[in-house]
């Protein structure tokens, strides 16, 4: 008889017990259903979530999972029938962490027609924490989600990176204050200073990170999400992508990092 270790042995080098990759199933089927049952079909919607799934979005505010299925029917009270549109707007970009598979999806969003004085059509980026799972047939459930929406972007100065224009910066912080937003001052102190030590922290030796565009906030449930474009030169390298930060404020200084994801969008040598 085979011993445990041999047999354990030759499942390891045949890959059974190969660590797996949290992001090698198609994450396809799990957008579709995102996109298309919104306010279509609630059921269907809750149940892409985990029961302790967390959401936050800026007009929502934070809910977590057992509150999605509700949350979805005053959408559709909101946009019934075909009276909104809610587009996936490219390729999603992924990345494995730990046993989780992290999404990051631009999306395209209106009423019809166009209500303009909320700012539509409006574009973003919906940010997915997912975990592969045997009881769904879409194979993931999403335990964490951000809806980080462009119309709150604060302007980029490429002359002084830490410096944020006040003009702009009460533009965004303007948008923030109105009553369709769930913001409750997560996002009001300047971001660029943490943004400008990050990059200046990533540029060691022979690499050199840039911010390389506006930063866009999402302010709700005690937390300041930040979508921001980067570009990098690292050794013979050149790299772009989007970095998501989750921001806490601070009282001794303007956020503490909770985390920040990589998402790369290109690699070339």
């Amino acid at each position: 008889m085979r011993s445990f270790v041999s047999v354990l042995m030759a499942l390891c080098i045949s890959g059974s017990l190969a660590a797996a990759d949290p992001c090698s199933k198609d994450v396809v089927p799990l957008l579709d259903a995102l996109f298309s049952s919104l306010g279509h079909d609630c059921d269907s919607y809750a149940s892409l979530f985990a029961d302790d799934a967390k959401y936050y979005h800026q007009h929502d505010g934070y809910k977590s999972g057992s509150q999605l299925a509700d949350n979805c029917k005053s959408y559709a009270a909101f946009c019934p029938g075909k009276r909104c549109r809610f587009l996936q707007n490219g390729e999603p970009l992924k990345v494995a962490r730990g046993q989780s598979c992290h999404i990051l999806v631009p999306y395209l969003w209106s009423e019809i027609p166009a209500n303009k004085s909320n700012l539509e059509p409006h574009t973003g980026w919906e940010y997915l924490v997912t975990r592969p799972t045997r009881t769904s047939h879409l194979g993931y459930r999403i335990e964490y989600f951000a809806e980080i929406e462009t119309s709150y972007s604060v302007a980029f100065d490429w002359a002084e990176p830490d410096q944020t224009p006040s003009v702009v910066a009460q533009s965004t912080l303007h948008l923030l204050s109105l009553p369709n937003s769930a913001s409750r001052g997560e996002c009001d102190a300047p971001i660029a200073p943490t943004l400008t030590r990050y990059f200046n922290d990533k540029s060691r030796a022979a690499s050199t990170y840039r911010q390389q565009g506006d930063a866009v906030v999402l302010a709700a449930g005690g937390i300041c999400h930040v979508a921001v474009p980067y570009s990098a030169q690292v050794g013979n390298e050149l790299r772009t992508g989007q970095l998501v930060f989750l921001l806490r404020p601070a009282k001794d200084m303007p956020y503490l990092v909770s985390d920040v994801v990589d998402f790369p969008r290109l690699r070339t040598k």
